[in-house]
């Protein structure tokens, strides 16, 4: 038991080494970490490095009230949906919409070149918990279609055959 404490304090020594003191603090302390109970709408996102987020907003109007994460991910990954829903905190649809990973980024000031998929993951799930809210949003019984693309041979082949 002593061993597993041990093995998690090195972890914890070697990601505060790497982390500037306010990066640390949100990192072990985060504002934002929680579920909501009944969220305007939620999202997952998960990335080939395993690393998984949850975005939970709850809209007023149409302006994001609270905002909430969950990750399983890196201190980087941790980081990056702090700043994402703090990012989206009292944005109105429109505005959640233009967020982007490169936002996210710049609002941190900088991610290293081996972190910043973080970013782009945290708003990815930004951009689907969007995506829930606007299809809540559509009256009932609104039927959606998804555009049809049809493969038409140029006129000059078709003549050919005939």
């Amino acid at each position: 038991m002593n061993e597993d404490k041990d093995e998690v304090a090195g972890i914890n020594e070697g990601t505060s080494a790497a982390c500037k003191p306010e990066e640390c603090e949100k990192w072990l302390n985060p504002l934002y970490r929680a579920f909501l109970d009944t969220p305007g709408g939620y999202s997952a996102s998960a990335c080939s490095g395993g690393d998984g987020i949850c975005i939970f907003l709850r809209f007023e109007g149409d302006k994001v009230e609270q905002a909430n994460f969950q990750t399983t991910g890196c201190t980087a990954c941790s980081l990056c949906c702090f700043f994402a829903v703090k990012l989206a905190l009292g944005k109105s649809s429109d505005e959640l919409g233009k967020i982007t990973g490169e936002g996210i980024m710049e609002f941190m000031g900088g991610l290293p070149e081996k972190d910043r998929h973080c970013a782009f993951l945290a708003s990815e799930a930004l951009g689907k918990v969007l995506r829930k809210y606007r299809m809540k949003q559509l009256p009932k019984g609104t039927i959606l279609r998804k555009p049809c693309l049809a493969l038409v041979k140029p006129a000059k082949e078709q003549h050919e055959r005939i």
